[in-house]
């Protein structure tokens, strides 16, 4: 498991937004569910309508590194079993927040760690971990054998 992030140390009862709200009501569950919410309510258009709707919500010198970003977590995450069958939404939150940081221009937005949890900077901070949820989601409904490696149902039945 991962080291507490700047969000969970930070009390989320302090914390407002869209990353706070998340953590408190869904952190807890695991985050191949989370994919899989995703999936199952929203076509593969829908997926990749409402991700580059997140990527044209994003500060303007962000737009350029999505591809990379997009790989970055891929490679990180795509195949990584034990992530698949462990992985709390929280944790899923702080490995894509530190692939985030690794690959996007945030000197000028987060100088520290503790800035990820600034109010401030919640809804950009929360678009790019679902516009890597909604890629993730969008690689699940259209690939078997990625569906089934993460453990997520396209149906009812497995």
């Amino acid at each position: 498991m991962p080291a507490e992030s700047p969000i969970q140390a930070r009390s989320t009862e302090a914390l407002s937004g869209p990353v706070s709200d998340f953590l408190r009501s869904t952190g807890d569950k695991p985050y191949r569910e989370f994919v899989e919410y995703h999936m199952r309510r929203q076509s593969a258009e829908l997926l990749t309508e409402s991700m580059w709707g997140e990527v044209s919500a994003l500060p303007e010198g962000f737009r350029s590194y999505v591809e990379t970003y997009i790989d970055a977590v891929n490679g990180r995450i795509g195949y990584d079993q034990r992530f698949w069958r462990q992985s709390t939404c929280r944790e899923g939150f702080d490995v894509i927040m530190e692939v985030a940081m690794d690959v996007f221009p945030m000197a000028d937005l987060v100088t520290s760690p503790e800035d990820l949890a600034r109010p401030e900077n919640q809804d950009w901070l929360f678009g790019l971990f679902q516009i890597a949820t909604l890629n993730l989601a969008y690689s699940a409904s259209s690939r078997r054998n990625q569906r089934k490696f993460m453990g997520i149902r396209r149906g009812i039945f497995r």
